[in-house]
């Protein structure tokens, strides 16, 4: 095969994977900020210390995450956060260990959570 050839050879599949490629699709999850009025119910929202929590959610995800929730439940220390579901359909709002309300704040870890009320 002379040199010419090969080139050319090479270049084609090169074009054939470029096109290849230009028709694939990726999902992304980037993470961009908006104002709290803007939260709607199954909105992802992405939480780590000093944030406060804009919304009531439902915990996906934890890191350590911990809230103080001391005007909801008048629990003194924060309280450790979890993305298990919790057993029972009525549970006081203080032994609600997988959600997050709005206006409480992350005092420690990260986590991401839904919006289920805003």
């Amino acid at each position: 095969m002379s040199g010419h050839s090969k080139w050319s050879t090479i270049k084609r599949r090169k074009g054939a994977q470029d096109a290849k490629r230009s028709n694939e699709f990726a999902k992304l999850l980037r993470a961009v900020e908006v104002a709290a009025r803007e939260i709607v119910p199954g909105d992802l929202l992405l939480l780590e210390a000093g944030d406060r929590a804009s919304a009531d959610a439902r915990v996906e995800e934890v890191f350590s995450l911990q809230v103080e929730e001391a005007a909801l439940t008048g629990e003194s220390l924060p309280v450790e956060k979890q993305a298990e579901a919790l057993p029972g359909d009525e549970l006081p709002v203080g032994d609600r260990r997988n959600m997050l309300y709005a206006g409480t704040t992350v005092t420690y870890g990260r986590g991401r959570a839904v919006a289920v009320a805003s």
